[in-house]
């Protein structure tokens, strides 16, 4: 690797450009095939340290609401897989799909029990859903594939006493009346106008 590029926790494979902003680009995937998947470890969300930026941030302020974030099913997937594989596993191995979403959802369940638990008055959960012009997925698969992993991981967050944030930038319309009528979210963020949503 040059000083420009680093490999994450989840094996991921970044490099830091000056286009970069805000966040380093992702140039490659740790799971390009079943045999990448089956031998997948998954980081572990219970080491030392893992919450002290959440106690460090309640310690600090008595008059603001602390709300730190996890990651989403699909962006975890997308991190681990790179979107061109994901589109391809939708038709051919959709339940290599839905284990990454599975492992995602226990990690990110334990990370928000503890951040809660450090003291976090409500979780954020980010997942972007869309590029400017539509949905990642379309419905079908959005409703088969995902949807009940996102179900799954904001009933466990609302199930710690606080709200569920959603950031997920995009065009997600199509996907509004489920995440609605489905999930235990509260509030969204940024509702793009860029990508055509519409407050109302």
């Amino acid at each position: 690797l040059d000083k420009d590029t680093y490999v994450d926790e989840w094996g991921t494979t970044y490099r830091t450009t000056e286009y970069a902003w805000p966040i380093d680009s992702p140039i490659d995937y740790p799971i390009k095939s079943r045999d990448d998947w089956r031998r997948y470890v998954s980081p572990d969300p219970t080491l030392p340290g893992r919450a002290d930026d959440v106690r460090t941030a309640v310690a600090m302020n008595e008059d603001i609401a602390i709300a730190p974030g996890v990651t989403g099913p699909f962006t975890t997937c997308w991190l681990l897989m790179g979107y061109e594989r994901i589109c391809f596993a939708l038709y051919d191995d959709p339940t290599l799909l839905t284990e990454v979403f599975a492992m995602s959802n226990a990690y990110n369940k334990e990370a928000a029990r503890l951040a809660v638990e450090a003291g976090a008055d409500a979780i954020w959960l980010g997942d972007d859903l869309g590029d400017s012009a539509r949905g990642f997925m379309k419905l079908t698969h959005f409703r088969k594939y995902y949807l009940p992993y996102l179900v799954d991981l904001t009933d466990t967050i609302a199930g710690l006493g606080v709200p569920v944030l959603l950031h997920c930038c995009g065009r997600f319309t199509d996907y509004l009346p489920d995440l609605a009528e489905n999930t235990k979210i509260s509030a969204i963020h940024p509702l793009q106008r860029t990508a055509g949503m519409d407050l109302r």
